[in-house]
């Protein structure tokens, strides 16, 4: 069973990178440049895992996150949060607003890959 992962990311370098490293370890992908494209994706396609940048213009990560996790529809799609800032109070604001796993930028790929292979097995463990 695949993984459909949705990489939401402002930046087109960023997104190519986590495109590459989901395909490479099996996972289908689709993408989002912007948090309110990332809403829509996520009610579209219901991904099993949303990689969310959290600073992005327009709407941020963070308010996206929020938005998904307040949504019956999606409330139960993992999000992990990625961001160059990775002080404290940003690590708070992305699990306070739902998110299961946090990622400084750069990312390290090796730990990304290892959450989402752990995403997965839960994902199959339960059925879906």
């Amino acid at each position: 069973m695949s993984l459909l992962i949705l990489i939401v990311d402002d930046e087109p370098l960023n997104r190519k990178l986590l495109r590459k490293m989901a395909q490479k370890s099996g996972y289908e992908t689709v993408e989002a440049v912007d948090g309110l494209q990332a809403v829509e994706a996520a009610k579209r396609h219901h991904p099993g895992l949303v990689l969310m940048d959290l600073l992005m213009p327009d709407m941020d990560g963070v308010t996206a996150t929020r938005l998904i996790k307040e949504d019956p529809e999606t409330m139960e799609i993992p999000v992990f949060g990625l961001s160059g800032m990775a002080m404290e109070e940003d690590r708070r604001r992305a699990f306070e607003a739902g998110c299961i796993e946090f990622f400084a930028k750069p990312l390290d790929l090796n730990a990304l890959r290892d959450a989402i292979a752990k995403v997965r097995a839960t994902a199959v463990g339960a059925g879906t």
